[in-house]
């Protein structure tokens, strides 16, 4: 059988090996060096297909799509006409899950390498993947908001100390992005005096 992979456009495709080497952290090295033995390297793109692709590194098979869940009632039309979908560069990054809001040590079974693509100019939603194992990516979660604006701008992620529940300081990941443009489109939704249609 034949199959076509849509364009990749302005998604720069993302390759993720082993761990970051100038990274430390609690048993962090521990992590590092099992994903660093284990793990092979992969290539991560989105595409205007409406997916997110990827694609094992030394053979160039690929091993796993996903298509977000505010493209899956879009892809139907992919015969019928060119648009954007996921077309924003995919970033990924290490981060630890804590077992519970009161834990502070994190432990080497706690980390993970996470995917976070966005849809650039396709859409107003981030889809977030674990990719620690390539073998069985999963889809984690997402961002799919009728309140965003489109997902131009690249995801970055950062270590934060705050105060949980009991007033201990604990350290948490969190995912910083910026707003991009608001579609015409969709002004109407906000202002009833509009007549144009919510696409």
């Amino acid at each position: 059988s034949t199959a076509y992979l849509g364009d990749i456009f302005h998604s720069a495709p993302l390759r993720v090996g082993s761990p970051n080497v100038f990274y430390s952290d609690d048993e962090f090295g521990r992590y590092r060096d099992s994903m660093a033995s284990n793990r092979k390297t992969m290539i991560y793109a989105g595409a205007n297909d409406g997916m997110i692709h990827a694609f094992d590194d030394s053979s160039g098979f690929e091993e796993f799509a996903l298509i977000p869940e505010n493209f899956i009632p879009q892809v139907k039309t992919l015969l019928d006409s060119h648009r954007f979908y996921v077309d924003a560069d995919p970033m990924a990054a290490d981060i630890w899950f804590p077992s519970s809001e009161t834990d502070t040590f994190k432990n080497r079974n706690e980390w993970k390498t996470v995917l976070m693509a966005p849809q650039g100019e396709g859409g107003r939603g981030i889809s977030i993947l674990d990719i620690t194992n390539p073998n069985n990516i999963s889809y984690l979660f997402g961002f799919h908001e009728d309140t965003m604006a489109l997902t131009t701008s690249i995801p970055i992620i950062h270590k934060i100390e705050r105060l949980n529940a009991s007033g201990d300081t604990v350290q948490r990941f969190f995912a910083f992005f910026g707003g991009g443009e608001w579609p015409d489109t969709l002004y109407n939704k906000y202002d009833p005096t509009s007549s144009d249609s919510l696409k």
